[in-house]
């Protein structure tokens, strides 16, 4: 039996896309801005993100400064020696950094640092001479197509137990959503699929065919009744309604 923690029912997808930003503005964008509101909609379980390129902090080694210091590259790209830690759950081979108290990095320096201190003699000092630090794009695991045109896709899922209908409509509530990414230059797809539109329907569907088959059967009742035993029965059928 699954466990109800693990129990997510899809919620709502939204779809970013901009002529103004560029794919890796437009997922910082998703990532640390619309992301964090979403998450705080209370009976929001998880939000995955897909599309554009993922901001790293990327450390450049020069060759020439390896052989100043008698160092291999393996010496600084050892997961095990820059960082004590090890990447998992990818088929490429990816170095996690980390600070030395486990903590936050708070300057791209410290995992610069830090990714030699062990192999450098004489500590971070020396260590951050050994190469360059530069920003770039993180390696693709996917890609995002919205409304045919390459954008950011958004996937929201419900706690297990909550009300579908309920959640979203608190998601669709606050117009600070909508207000950020008018800024930002970005095209907002807020309803790409909206599990919660179904529901509504079905539950209209359901309250007109209830009132249409009332309505018949007090046509029927009136025309093939006693008046007063017809009068009743529709009586007790609207109470009841």
């Amino acid at each position: 039996m699954t466990p109800l923690h693990l129990v997510h029912d899809d919620l709502l997808k939204i779809g970013l896309v901009s002529t103004a930003l560029t794919p890796m503005d437009l997922r910082t964008f998703a990532d640390w801005v619309l992301k964090p509101r979403l998450l705080a909609v209370p009976g929001v379980a998880k939000c995955s993100v897909f599309g554009g390129d993922v901001r790293q902090l990327q450390i450049r080694v020069m060759s020439e400064r390896l052989v100043a210091y008698d160092l291999s590259f393996s010496d600084v790209s050892m997961p095990r020696r820059s960082t004590g830690v090890m990447g998992a759950g990818s088929s490429t081979r990816r170095i996690s950094a980390c600070h030395p108290d486990g903590g936050q990095s708070a300057h791209g320096g410290d995992a610069r640092d830090g990714a030699a201190s062990s192999a450098c003699p004489g500590g971070p000092s020396v260590a951050a001479r050994r190469g360059e630090r530069e920003g770039g794009r993180g390696a693709k695991s996917g890609d995002a197509l919205i409304q045919g045109r390459p954008g950011v896709l958004m996937t929201l899922s419900s706690q297990y137990g909550t009300n579908t209908i309920e959640v979203t409509r608190a998601l669709e509530a606050p117009p600070r959503r909508d207000e950020a990414s008018a800024d930002q230059g970005i095209e907002l797809y807020p309803r790409l699929h909206r599990p919660a539109t179904f529901i509504e329907i079905a539950l209209r569907n359901i309250r007109s065919s209830l009132l249409l088959g009332g309505v018949l059967v007090a046509v029927v009742l009136l025309l093939f009744s006693p008046f007063r035993a017809a009068l009743i029965s529709v009586t007790a059928f609207r109470c009841r309604w």
